[in-house]
């Protein structure tokens, strides 16, 4: 049995942490923008769930949402974006 080495060099690993940056922050920028698009379904579906101050929580939500896909795909302080955007994610269900 043989087996293949792949060589991988410097530069591509970066371009590659590059594009996954982009595509995880286009994700959390589309939702924000979603959100934002319709904005009384949202905050009815928030208001459903008897949480105080719908509408202040979905423009932080939108605000969190966008400002952290932002950062994401433009690599500014990716790690803060990433923080950001992590607290969507350890929700309970």
């Amino acid at each position: 049995m043989t087996t293949a080495t792949i060589s991988v060099t410097t530069t591509t690993v970066a371009r590659l942490y590059s594009v996954g940056r982009a595509l995880l922050g286009s994700l959390f920028l589309i939702s924000g923008l979603m959100k934002m698009g319709s904005f009384a379904g949202y905050s009815a579906w928030i208001a459903s769930a008897e949480l105080p101050m719908p509408s202040l929580l979905l423009v932080l939500v939108m605000t969190i949402e966008i400002a952290g896909g932002l950062t994401l795909i433009s690599g500014w302080n990716a790690n803060g974006g990433l923080c950001f955007s992590r607290c969507f994610w350890c929700q309970p269900p």
